[in-house]
């Protein structure tokens, strides 16, 4: 039962040092280039909703919703298909 726990222990830490490091490459970045890498696809779900978290103001928006989030509705979808 021990290193049941242990083992949970250390996946913590490890999650918990993983998520610094996306904060610390999400940061070193200028808004244009998280917008950038977002649009491209190069932000993970954590480092989208941390950067909406901490600077909502600068996540760009589509009808009213943060991209990210807009960019998987059916209202988007249904304008990607007709651009295509």
């Amino acid at each position: 039962m021990q290193n049941a726990a242990d083992q949970i222990m250390r996946d913590l830490l490890a999650d918990k040092a993983s998520k610094r490091e996306q904060a610390s490459r999400l940061w070193a970045m200028t808004r244009e280039q998280r917008v950038d890498a977002m649009r491209r696809g190069r932000l993970t779900f954590w480092q989208l909703h941390h950067w909406a978290r901490h600077a909502p103001h600068e996540v760009p928006t589509l009808n009213g919703e943060w991209e990210f989030v807009a960019a998987h509705t059916p209202e988007v979808a249904e304008l990607k298909d007709k651009a295509r």
